[in-house]
């Protein structure tokens, strides 16, 4: 029998849905928690909210994948955690990043100061000048 394909507004709320034993959940649960217990000498990953990993940011980053026909997808606590990831993902050591005078305070810091100690240089460029960096 062939499987019949799911809409997308199913497809969203319950990802690729699996056979489940009778009187379990049609969805999973929401984790309203930010930390998660290892057992004492595991060498599991460690799951917390800030590393993109708990059981919420995994599942719905399985569903956004199934929804893009992507292989994965990450979910991550914050902006700037978003931010930097994005950018150290493309930047590597030695690299140089030419970034707006005008972009958010923090993300100016992250650049200036913290990927200096990366290997990763930036400097900020006003609009109308064509010339800021050596």
């Amino acid at each position: 029998m062939k499987r019949r394909r799911l809409g997308l507004s199913t497809r969203a709320i319950h990802g690729d849905p699996k056979a489940r034993a009778d009187w379990t959940a049609v969805a999973p649960p929401l984790f309203q928690s930010a930390t998660f217990t290892n057992p004492v000498g595991s060498s599991a990953e460690v799951l917390y909210t800030r590393y993109g990993n708990n059981p919420n940011q995994v599942d719905i980053g399985k569903k956004l994948a199934l929804l893009e026909g992507a292989d994965a997808a990450l979910f991550l606590a914050s902006g700037m955690g978003a931010t930097a990831l994005a950018h150290l993902a493309v930047l590597r050591p030695g690299d140089h990043l030419l970034a707006s005078e005008w972009i958010y305070g923090g993300v100016y810091r992250l650049f200036r100061e913290e990927f200096g100690k990366l290997g990763r240089a930036a400097c900020s460029s006003k609009r109308l000048r064509t010339r800021c960096c050596a």
